[in-house]
């Protein structure tokens, strides 16, 4: 596509969704530039790039592109449900309550609006609540992955691990790149000792580009304490110390890494005695 068109803002930005699942940030945030650049009321490229400075913790810079979306775009699902999430990572729940209320009430059907309004009211500690719109939800949509994974943390809320480990595995079945779930999997593996599978479900996260600084640290800590893939977890824990320099855990994981990485052996310096046969 891009050959034929090589300005086309929809092949762009899938190209740039791409990078950021390779791994390749820095090309992906380049490109994403690029495009906004030239199209800056491309609502899929600022939606693809408020959800990279969501992954990067990268906040106001998020908030920034969702306010550049074009106003004939602003109230729909996709757009007010970023904006949900990036006001619930800069500690605005009331805000992110609000925008989600008003869509459910304009479309009183919309059952993504729904399931988000759900999680939203979840992370306020509201459980009940949250669980009457889960079920209004699935009423509407029997296999929503979203809904199934709010489910979860509701199930999450009210102290039933096991319960809510089926629930983000039947969100799995449903869409089996359902990240939301996946992020909440690795955490009820680990704090089980399954370390293992752990790092199945964090490498899965890594695969899919929707690894937050968070998860990199975690998956580099857990090659520190088996020994493998060193390189893989001295390249992504170096990714996150450049954003947090200081932070103590991860100096701590950079540090393990380092201990567990085989030393080179030197070259010989002297000369080389070469015994012959008798």
């Amino acid at each position: 596509m891009l050959r034929e068109r090589p300005d086309d803002a929809a092949a762009k930005t899938v190209e740039a969704e791409i990078l950021l699942m390779k791994g390749e940030e820095l090309l992906a945030a380049n490109l994403m530039d690029r495009v906004l650049q030239a199209s800056p009321g491309f609502t899929p490229a600022r939606l693809l790039r408020a959800r990279y400075f969501l992954m990067s913790g990268v906040y106001d810079m998020a908030e920034a592109d969702l306010q550049a979306v074009p106003p004939e775009d602003a109230d729909t699902t996709d757009v007010v449900a970023m904006k949900a999430r990036v006001l619930m990572a800069m500690k605005r729940p009331a805000e992110a309550e609000g925008a989600l209320k008003k869509l459910v009430e304009d479309d009183a059907d919309n059952a993504e609006a729904i399931a988000w309004l759900a999680e939203i009211v979840c992370a306020q500690g509201r459980a009940s609540e949250a669980q009457q719109l889960v079920d209004r939800a699935l009423h509407l949509r029997p296999r929503f992955a979203r809904a199934l994974y709010v489910r979860g943390r509701v199930l999450e809320e009210q102290g039933d691990a096991r319960a809510a480990e089926d629930s983000y595995r039947f969100a799995l079945k449903t869409e089996p790149s359902f990240a939301p779930a996946l992020s909440r999997l690795w955490r009820l593996h680990l704090k089980a000792g399954r370390k293992p599978e752990a790092q199945d479900v964090l490498e899965r996260l890594m695969g899919l580009g929707e690894g937050t600084a968070e998860e990199k640290a975690a998956l580099a800590n857990l090659y520190a304490q088996f020994e493998t893939q060193l390189p893989r977890g001295k390249k992504l824990i170096e990714e996150v110390l450049k954003r947090e320099p200081q932070n103590p855990e991860y100096l701590r994981i950079q540090k393990a890494i380092d201990k567990a990485t085989p030393r080179k052996k030197k070259a010989p310096s002297g000369p080389i005695i070469i015994r012959g046969r008798r």
